[in-house]
């Protein structure tokens, strides 16, 4: 079945057919979709995965194209905001060409997966997944001291490589807890495949499943809130309080219409990055952790259809969205960006094109 991106849960589907049904699903363990025979099984894995070609491709295009504005000059050296948003492109290049691949196979129609693929698999999918979390928070942090504690800003400069370990270490602490949890369930034992009429051959599907119990509902809940709760809540303090910084100096008439023009763009940086965060890495995060908790098994299959759908293709925006916002919003790329883009036209011309972008910002 299709993968979704990084920062969102490994998805299930149940394939039902008229005289039995067969499982297959990986970490995540939501309900995705009911087929009614092989044929239809093999037809949406083929459709979902022209869909996942499609979004992972432009996916590389945006991330290479960013890796290679930030090791243009060593941009991605000048501050700890351009060293994460290369290491997130990055990231997602090293997952997409390595870590990917392997998922797919794993979750192909006609492969098998044992306990240790599901321990090794879930290990690897939210490592990468929790990875995202604290680097879109240094982002945030850089940006804040940027604005309000200028000298600061060059600490962080100074520390970006310790930054970088902490993210992983950080990463590899809260992913290890699912390899613990995560194991191999019979098709019997899924709560939300109760009712469905199985044949022999179906019976002894295995598959990965996060165990609805407190060991299970502990180890969802304690990455909602490392992976996603707490750095949502410090990126919305960071931001609020440099726009509440900006307002008081401009009251007070301490800054320009420069400074006025940054505190507008703090604002929409603040509801674009917040709102892309939500939409694209929340449902990865909460729906395993309702799921542990028993809610979606009195749930209708078109429900649970409904909303592994949504979380789906939500995924994929991380991938594409998040780094086109920050690299936008990044002095740096945008100028290479138009760079490149006037060189490519007319290879004399582009820099009076840059110098009259220059003057009209």
């Amino acid at each position: 079945m299709e993968f979704k991106n990084h920062t969102n849960p490994l998805p299930t589907s149940i394939m039902n057919s008229e005289y039995g049904s067969s499982e297959r699903t990986l970490p995540g363990g939501l309900t995705l979709l009911i087929f009614r025979s092989y044929n239809e099984k093999k037809l949406a894995f083929a459709i979902s995965l022209s869909i996942s070609a499609i979004l992972i491709t432009l996916g590389i295009i945006v991330n290479v194209a960013i890796c290679f504005v930030m090791l243009r000059k060593k941009r991605y050296l000048r501050n700890c905001s351009n060293f994460f948003i290369m290491h997130l492109s990055g990231m997602e290049l090293v997952y997409r060409f390595l870590v990917f691949p392997i998922l797919i196979r794993l979750t192909a129609p006609s492969s098998a997966i044992t306990n240790n693929q599901c321990k090794t698999t879930a290990i690897f999918y939210y490592a990468f997944a929790s990875a995202i979390f604290p680097s879109l928070l240094i982002i945030a942090v850089d940006r804040y001291h940027s604005i309000i504690h200028p000298l600061e800003t060059l600490k962080l400069k100074r520390k970006r490589f310790w930054l970088a370990c902490f993210v992983w270490l950080f990463a590899v602490i809260a992913s290890c807890p699912f390899g613990a949890c995560v194991e191999t369930a019979s098709v019997l034992e899924i709560p939300e495949a109760r009712g469905i009429p199985f044949d022999d051959t179906c019976q002894k599907t295995r598959l990965c499943n996060i165990p609805q119990s407190s060991f299970g509902q502990a180890v969802t809940t304690l990455y909602f809130l490392l992976a996603f709760a707490f750095p949502l809540i410090a990126i919305l303090v960071l931001y609020t309080k440099v726009v509440i910084f900006l307002n008081q100096r401009s009251r007070n008439g301490a800054i320009n219409k420069t400074a006025v023009r940054s505190k507008v763009k703090a604002v929409r940086m603040l509801f674009i990055s917040v709102t892309s965060y939500i939409l694209s890495l929340g449902p990865g995060v909460v729906l395993p952790m309702v799921r542990s908790y028993g809610i979606f098994n009195n749930f209708s299959f078109d429900v649970i259809l409904l909303v592994s759908w949504s979380a789906e293709f939500a995924s994929y925006t991380s991938s594409l969205g998040n780094p086109l916002i920050y690299g936008y919003y990044n002095g740096d790329f945008r100028k290479e960006v138009l760079r490149l883009f006037h060189k490519g036209k007319n290879k004399t011309g582009y820099k009076g094109a840059l110098v009259n972008f220059r003057v009209k910002r």
